[in-house]
């Protein structure tokens, strides 16, 4: 009887997710495994495809005091970052590009009015990680590879699925 209830259990969880959940990585509707990318040139592309696709989180602290920090990179070439807090704050927008190095990193490029971006920075290394389905930040003024998660954005009335 208990296998059936852990069934159960998993079966209605899986379809709730398969609804669209949104903060479980499996509840996209949008084909997250990388294709194959045998050339710089296809990582790019594909990034580029993918990062205008959801939101992106970063969160910050725990419990009362968390902070997440929330970007939107939109296909037109500009990006929203909004921060949820228990404090209001207003939205940073700008620009956004991305770029290949000489050795074939993805280069997310942000520019905006204000002088350096909160914690993305204006020149950071990008790669999807497709099993955590999030972007892996890096660079100079990254420790690591901290994640940007996917926080996934309902789609629009009428949209194809």
């Amino acid at each position: 009887m208990k296998a059936r209830g852990i069934l159960l259990v998993a079966s209605v969880f899986t379809v709730c997710c398969l609804a669209g959940c949104e903060d479980h990585p499996s509840s996209s509707n949008t084909a997250t495994t990388p294709p194959d990318q045998d050339s710089p040139q296809q990582r790019l592309a594909y990034l580029q495809e993918i990062i205008i696709q959801d939101a992106w989180v970063k969160t910050l602290g725990a419990g009362p005091m968390t902070e997440r920090i929330v970007y939107r990179f939109l296909p037109t070439g500009e990006y929203r970052k909004d921060t949820e807090s228990d404090y209001e704050s207003p939205t940073e927008t700008g620009r956004w590009k991305l770029s290949l190095d000489d050795q074939g990193r993805v280069h997310l490029l942000l520019t905006s009015p204000q002088d350096q971006p909160y914690w993305l920075g204006s020149d950071s290394i990008i790669e999807y990680d497709a099993d955590g389905d999030s972007l892996l930040i890096s660079g100079p003024r990254y420790v690591g590879k901290p994640p940007l998660s996917r926080r996934h954005l309902p789609q629009a009335v009428g949209s194809a699925s």
